[in-house]
C-alpha cells in the first residue's frame, strides 16, 4: 500500500509539473501571437525596411499555360 501511495504522489507531482509547463507554453504562444499581430504588413520581424513594391516580379502560369507577372 505504501508503494502505491508513493507512486501516486510521484504521478501527481509529474502531472502538476506538466500543467505548469503547459501554462508557460500557452503564455509564450500568446506573447508571440501578439507580437505577430502588431508587426507591419509586408514586413518580417527581422527586416529593417519593408519590401519595395514592384522591385521583384514573380511569374506564375495561369490555367491556360500563359505566364502572368504579379
Amino acid at each position: 500500500m505504501e508503494a502505491q501511495t508513493r507512486m501516486n504522489q510521484k504521478f501527481e507531482s509529474l502531472f502538476t509539473q506538466m500543467v505548469e509547463e503547459s501554462k508557460e507554453m500557452k503564455s509564450q504562444i500568446t506573447k508571440l501571437t501578439g507580437a505577430l499581430a502588431v508587426q507591419e504588413r509586408g514586413k518580417f520581424l527581422s527586416q529593417a525596411q519593408s519590401n519595395p513594391t514592384g522591385q521583384h516580379m514573380a511569374q506564375t502560369a495561369n490555367s491556360e499555360g500563359r505566364n502572368i507577372k504579379e
